[in-house]
């Protein structure tokens, strides 16, 4: 299963590699496996064509430029444009660059844009790394759309300059840009914001160059990986310099799924595989919840329950295993809502007073509780939830913050990776 590491963890890991590698090697080391990847991509492009690299004023851009370098002495046609004329202050990067004069190469100025893509080179995405942390502006956004209004096909190094590794999101507000690639090659290992969100659609496929640093296993570190879903895990403080190095998570993949699918015998019946309750929200957007109970039913849930409000129906005619449960959120836990082995909130739940109540309700439910609302934070030390942190269901709420022993309460063939209930709350 592929490892997930957040951006200060893998600052971490780089910096031990820095501190026991020759100067020079790490950089090397990600520059070959950039060019490798475009020797991929130039076999599937017509005969001749060039190679652009996008040089931005940190490492990143010296791992591109020295990867157009290895390309160069392979014999392809390279050209290179630099973001700023201004001297890199990273030290590997500067020795690059004092490499490419010796090669008496040309380094354009990013003005030169409009000429070298009239061929339609392949691409080298080193304009930021995952330093970066403003949104792209300038020049700089102005070559991610061109890059995308023409088409061309993108190696990003490391990360597509202007995501969020961690998040997934694009840096900035609102209608900022970022470059889109066809393949990015990551390095040291893989990262979650290149497996969600706008990340997912930026990064496009995935490899992992662990660059020879055994701080972090991964199963397939070399191999180019599809953009799965994530699957978040106990989360963790950033290692330190000397700490361990922890993973923030994993990728889901098909051997996964077969390891939690378990067979089941010829006698089997519902009733031995849990029941979910799925908390439905305003009337008129059942959809959401019904689509949820279809969800967990498709990972192996026995019975599947809509929580509706007393009068309140559910139709979906096509899928009759779906049954309802009339529930009172003005009780908090189990007497408002009825036993269950895991609960499900969020979806359509509306921003009305009731979606509150039944958010509430569910806290105070013994159950794990998977949760997808933005609702602000109720206050579970105030007195509109007096209760939910005592309890009033069955063997009271499950605030532990081990997700091992919530999981031993979800139902069979669920993989359960809870937060403590209480930290994370509506933050889920």
């Amino acid at each position: 299963m592929q490892t997930l590491l957040l951006s200060d963890p893998i600052r971490a890991v780089e910096a031990r590699g820095l501190a026991s590698t020759p100067p020079g090697a790490l950089m090397d080391r990600a520059a070959e496996a950039v060019a490798q990847a475009c020797v991929e991509c130039l076999r599937e492009c017509p005969a001749q064509t060039p190679v652009l690299a996008l040089v931005g004023p940190g490492n990143n851009g010296g791992d591109a430029l020295l990867a157009a370098l290895k390309l160069a002495e392979r014999g392809y046609p390279v050209q290179a444009i630099a973001l700023s004329a201004e001297s890199s202050t990273a030290t590997d990067a500067s020795r690059v660059k004092a490499m490419w004069a010796e090669r008496r190469l040309p380094l354009w100025p990013t003005s030169e844009l409009d000429r070298l893509v009239c061929d339609r080179p392949l691409v080298i995405d080193g304009l930021f790394g995952i330093g970066l942390s403003r949104a792209l502006s300038g020049e700089a956004a102005a070559i991610a759309q061109r890059l995308e209004d023409d088409g061309l096909t993108v190696v990003a190094v490391d990360v597509p300059s202007g995501i969020d590794v961690d998040t997934g999101g694009i840096i900035g507000p609102e209608g900022s840009r970022a470059v889109r690639a066809a393949l990015t090659v990551t390095m040291i290992a893989d990262k979650p914001g290149l497996h969600t969100g706008q990340g997912r659609v930026h990064a496009g496929a995935v490899r992992v160059a662990a660059l020879g640093l055994d701080d972090v296993s991964t199963e397939t570190s070399t191999q180019t990986t599809p953009a799965l879903t994530l699957r978040s895990l106990k989360p963790t403080e950033p290692a330190g310099f000397d700490g361990p190095i922890a993973s923030v998570g994993a990728l889901n993949e098909l051997e996964w799924a077969a390891s939690v699918l378990k067979h089941r015998s010829i006698d089997a019946h519902k009733g031995r595989f849990g029941d979910v309750l799925v908390l439905r929200g305003a009337q008129t957007m059942q959809g959401a919840s019904l689509l949820a109970a279809l969800g967990a039913q498709a990972v192996g849930v026995g019975r599947l329950f809509i929580g509706i409000d007393e009068g309140h129906t559910v139709a979906d005619p096509l899928h009759p295993e779906l049954m309802t449960r009339a529930i009172d959120s003005s009780l908090l836990g189990e007497p408002g809502l009825g036993p269950a082995q895991a609960i499900i909130i969020g979806c359509g739940l509306g921003t009305a007073p009731q979606g509150r109540s039944k958010l509430i309700a569910a806290l105070a439910h013994s159950a794990p509780l998977v949760c997808g609302c933005r609702w602000p934070e109720p206050d579970l030390d105030g007195p509109d939830a007096s209760g939910v942190v005592e309890g009033s269901g069955k063997g009271g709420p499950n605030l532990s913050s081990d997700p091992a022993s919530a999981g031993s309460r979800a139902p069979a063939g669920l993989q359960h990776g809870a937060h403590s209930r209480r930290s994370a709350r509506c933050r889920l």
